[in-house]
């Protein structure tokens, strides 16, 4: 599986998050104000734990109306090591 890398860390008020690459701006699809349309999904994983995987919304037309590309995954704080969640285990959620 191919796995991307996190290319930042930072602690928010309630979540540890790990950022990935975002894709060029001019290949994002923009919502009718002109700001860049992300998507934000809630995955709960074995253990109960509440996660949260931002999405971002491509222009190139997909099944539903345009690609989507993970760009972080937000981690409860309160947990002391950050649980990797694999790309598979995702992909089962967003088929729900």
């Amino acid at each position: 599986m191919n796995e991307q890398k996190i290319i930042k860390r930072e602690t928010t008020p309630n979540f540890k998050v790990a950022h990935y690459k975002n894709p060029p701006k001019k290949k994002i699809k923009k919502e009718e104000g002109g700001k860049l349309k992300y998507r934000t999904k809630e995955v709960i994983d074995k253990e109960g734990k509440r996660h949260l995987v931002r999405f971002v919304v491509m222009k190139k037309k997909g099944v539903r109306g345009g690609t989507t590309k993970m760009t972080s995954i937000m981690h409860p704080k309160d947990e002391s090591t950050v649980v990797s969640i694999s790309k598979t285990y995702i992909n089962e959620f967003m088929s729900r």
